[in-house]
């Protein structure tokens, strides 16, 4: 029936929102024409791949010469 059986979407995760948070939600999906369920799912996926692919922060350190910076 599908093309790929792990695709179906059978695994749930539970989220607990307070009433501005769900309000905020709503919201958004309303304005956006999707639904609440949807818009949490693409956020989640959205922030995890920005989590995998962030690359480490470039400290900057400052040297005998206050003009002269070097990265890290």
């Amino acid at each position: 029936m599908y093309p790929d059986p792990k695709r179906v979407r059978i695994h749930r995760y539970n989220v607990r929102l307070d009433q501005y948070e769900h309000d905020y939600l709503q919201s958004l999906a309303n304005l956006i024409g999707i639904s609440p369920a949807t818009l949490i799912r693409q956020l989640a996926l959205k922030q995890a791949l920005a989590d995998l692919t962030l690359e480490p922060q470039l400290m900057t350190i400052t040297a005998t010469n206050p003009d002269d910076k070097q990265t890290l």
